[in-house]
């Protein structure tokens, strides 16, 4: 994952952070976090914080993980064709939304 996509995904995960609580969690400057979102290129150590943060596992994404293994154990193959599809369809639009960034 590129520098773009990462601090791209960092939004989507944490849409209400501000700059001063994403120098908290990640343990990198404020105004050096201003410049890693204006296109300053990041150190190893600094894309490393923000992976650690968007790879915690939050409840949302458990919960997700629970129910489609309930899913997988108890509804029908065909069922799960039509779910596994719009989730397809749904990453695939993801995709091409983000592309255009």
């Amino acid at each position: 994952m590129n520098q773009k996509q990462l601090l791209l995904n960092y939004k989507t995960t944490f849409p209400d952070d501000t700059l001063k609580i994403i120098s908290k969690k990640t343990g990198i400057q404020q105004t050096r976090v201003f410049r890693l979102f204006n296109g300053s290129e990041m150190k190893i150590s600094e894309y490393k914080s923000f992976m650690s943060l968007l790879n915690q596992e939050p409840k949302e994404n458990n919960k997700i993980s629970n129910l489609a293994k309930e899913c997988f154990q108890r509804l029908p193959t065909r069922v799960l064709s039509t779910i596994v599809g719009d989730m397809e369809n749904a990453l695939t639009n993801a995709k091409l939304i983000q592309g255009s960034f």
